[in-house]
């Protein structure tokens, strides 16, 4: 319906890390996808098509997925009416009390009440004593976790202040290529959270608004997210290069305790999140 030609790109071609000491990669500040060559080339082959602009989908979830302290701000500022309207409304148009940020409410409130601090996960070893000591790396690692805690609401993660390096890793490849984030313009974020969370539910404000526009089935198919971490199954798959060793930077990092990190990272069987993999790619990217 929209004549766009499809290019696949498979991941496990890639090595994590693979070209990251040609001139072609390499970027002013260090870059932490290890997967560079794959955004690469896939950003080279939208050039070669003649294209030099690329819109992205960026921020959709973040806009689409209704607020989730919506109405809990209502009843702390004594809206009951609205609150219960608001309510019925929801429960009227799909069906349940889904997606109105009430049960994390009521989680969070007997978590505060039990002396229970949010998760965050312990600071690692394996940063060089002088520089914790230099930037205060324990401070920062405390304000990063309590900011994760408590900017979890649509217009707390736009206040995030990392939230700009989102944007910048589209257009890090020296490549003739603009990058735009429609969905991140300011009167479409204005209008969005201003409508009720019933309206944003399983984007159905999106689905709506391309009715006649995109196939039946494109419309009604749920959203699929990547299957596990698949830049840990690639290093146990032994899909990366050999890293560089760490003497270079072992003002950061100290490299024995790293290695050691490393190497119980890659024979761990923990529970699926991608937080460990980015936290220990990091140095390798630097």
């Amino acid at each position: 319906h929209l004549a766009i030609p499809l290019r696949f790109c498979a991941s496990e071609d890639y090595q994590l890390f693979e070209g990251f000491d040609t001139p072609a990669l390499r970027t002013p500040e260090p870059h932490g996808n290890p997967d560079f060559a794959l955004h690469y080339d896939k950003s080279k082959r939208v050039v070669e098509s003649g294209c030099r602009v690329l819109f992205t989908g960026q921020l959709g979830d973040t806009l689409f997925e209704g607020s989730s302290t919506y109405f809990t701000r209502l009843l702390k500022n004594g809206h009951f009416l609205q609150f219960a309207m608001g309510l019925l409304a929801h429960r009227k148009s799909i069906g349940s009390f889904s997606s109105t940020g009430l049960l994390a409410a009521v989680k969070g409130a007997a978590r505060n009440f039990l002396g229970k601090a949010p998760w965050q996960p312990p600071k690692p070893d394996w940063f060089a004593p002088e520089f914790v000591r230099r930037m205060d790396i324990e401070e920062r690692w405390l304000t990063i976790w309590q900011m994760r805690s408590k900017l979890n609401d649509t217009m707390g993660q736009l206040k995030r202040p990392w939230l700009s390096t989102l944007f910048e890793d589209y257009e890090a490849a020296k490549l003739p290529l603009v990058v735009r984030h429609p969905l991140c313009d300011v009167r479409l974020m204005e209008y969005v959270m201003s409508v009720p969370n019933h309206v944003l539910y399983n984007k159905r404000i999106l689905r709506e608004a391309m009715q006649g526009m995109l196939p039946g089935e494109i419309l009604a198919r749920p959203k699929e997210g990547v299957p596990g971490d698949w830049l840990k199954a690639k290093m146990k798959m032994g899909i990366c290069r050999v890293h560089p060793t760490f003497d270079e930077i072992a003002a950061f990092v100290d490299p024995i305790k790293f290695e050691q990190a490393y190497k119980q990272y890659r024979v761990s069987n923990g529970p699926v999140a991608t937080w460990s993999t980015w936290l220990i790619i990091a140095p390798i990217a630097l």
